[in-house]
């Protein structure tokens, strides 16, 4: 499957600037909290800016924002939970570590993996 973010809900700020923009969702992680995290590449990474440094940032870790809510082929105006990925080790583990992730916003995205 594939997203397509076209709107934010809160900062950071130079994210705006960057939207809309693509995640490949590559595989379900399991979390603490929920088991349907999704791990997701970004094809063209998204620059972040914490502390006065920027990062590049490729992987992102996504949830469907509200309770009942899956994220899945065709899904439309998805209310998503955005994270960075900050660790690299987070991209081959099994399950999510928050202590590897940054929640950086809340998105709005569409499936987009059936478009032509």
């Amino acid at each position: 499957m594939e997203l397509l973010v076209r709107a934010i809900d809160w900062d950071p700020k130079e994210l705006w600037d960057q939207i809309p923009f693509r995640i490949e969702l590559l595989r379900e992680l399991p979390g603490s909290d929920r088991t349907d995290y999704w791990l997701g590449r970004l094809p063209k990474s998204l620059c972040w800016l914490d502390g006065g440094s920027s990062f590049e940032i490729g992987y992102v870790v996504v949830s469907a924002r509200h309770s009942g809510v899956q994220i899945s082929p065709r899904a439309k105006n998805l209310a998503l939970g955005l994270a960075y990925v900050i660790d690299p080790s987070q991209i081959s583990d099994p399950e999510l570590h928050f202590e590897k992730v940054r929640y950086v916003a809340i998105a709005t995205a569409d499936e987009i993996g059936d478009a032509p």
